[in-house]
């Protein structure tokens, strides 16, 4: 079950059940006012072009409602992400109390138990998963990649730039997504898109979950039926690179290919018969031609003949 801390009294005042800061204390993460395009803006900025991953669309919601039960409700607050991140639009005033039912509880300093955050997601008709056994980074990337979202249970003081907090009580927090070594996750605490997509590697969050009653508690949830699978925020599957497409037939650009002539018996000069300007062969011509060679020839060896008589 996550508690909330027991607080030592600082002089000049007395310790205040309940409360996660002596009277006075003016919490940093109680400003109000969450710019959603501006916390997926500053999400985008951290993910790294060149290594793969996935964030799922899961929306922040603030443990500080304003009620008694604000500094204990961080369990309703990310039940609330995911049933919100399904469709369900739930006050997380209404869960809370559902859990103090469920639990039999209705003290303001009292958080809510795992199971009974497992129990109202199903009556809400998620399925609920993993909730009896420890849970290991590979895990919740195996989750993330099956676009579910895992909400789990880390020492509040032991996340990253937490040290210095006052707190030294269990919290839950939403992963919503992972890229290599680090994954992100939504904190209820927080007011404003700074509790959206949070960064924290493998090793801090290992660390954080050292600090607990039960190292790697963590459960996820998976759509029931009739419901839609949780989005990714930033799809990393590019689409597909097309083929490319011949170019359509055009004018040849440079100079022209040479043709490359099909193998055969080369045909001797002779035998070769340029076509007239007409297209056809002067076949004819060539019969005349030749027979007025061979009659020229003959008169010419016959008046040979006979002038050489006459000399005689």
């Amino acid at each position: 079950m996550v508690r909330p801390p027991t607080i030592e009294p600082t002089p000049g005042s007395s310790p205040s059940a309940g409360r996660l800061a002596p009277p006075g204390y003016t919490s940093r993460l109680s400003r109000g006012g969450f710019n959603l395009a501006e916390a997926v803006a500053g999400l985008k900025a951290r993910l790294r072009p060149d290594q793969p991953g996935r964030v799922l669309a899961v929306p922040l919601r603030s443990q500080l409602d304003g009620t008694v039960y604000a500094e204990a409700n961080c369990g309703p607050a990310s039940l609330a992400m995911v049933l919100e991140a399904y469709g369900l639009n739930l006050p997380t005033q209404e869960l809370r109390a559902l859990a103090n039912r469920l639990q039999s509880t209705s003290g303001p300093d009292v958080g809510v138990w795992p199971e009974v955050l497992a129990q109202i997601a199903s009556r809400y008709g998620l399925q609920v998963f993993g909730l009896d056994r420890q849970w290991t980074p590979a895990d919740i990337r195996a989750a993330i990649g099956r676009n579910e979202p895992v909400v789990t249970v880390v020492k509040y003081r032991d996340l990253p730039t937490n040290a210095e907090s006052i707190a030294t009580t269990e919290h839950y927090v939403v992963i919503i997504g992972y890229q290599g070594d680090r994954f992100f996750y939504n904190d209820p605490a927080f007011s404003d898109e700074a509790g959206f997509g949070r960064p924290i590697t493998e090793a801090e969050l290992r660390r954080a979950w050292a600090g607990t009653a039960r190292p790697g508690s963590a459960f996820a949830f998976r759509p029931g039926p009739g419901m839609q699978p949780i989005p990714e925020l930033f799809p990393a599957a590019a689409p597909p690179t097309p083929e490319p497409t011949p170019e359509p037939a055009g004018p040849v650009q440079g100079p022209l290919p040479v043709p490359t002539e099909p193998e055969s018996r080369p045909v001797s000069a002779a035998t070769k018969v340029p076509p007239d300007a007409g297209g056809t062969n002067s076949w004819p011509g060539y019969l005349l031609a030749a027979q007025l060679g061979i009659l020229y020839g003959a008169g010419v060896f016959w008046l040979g003949r006979k002038l050489s008589r006459r000399n005689r």
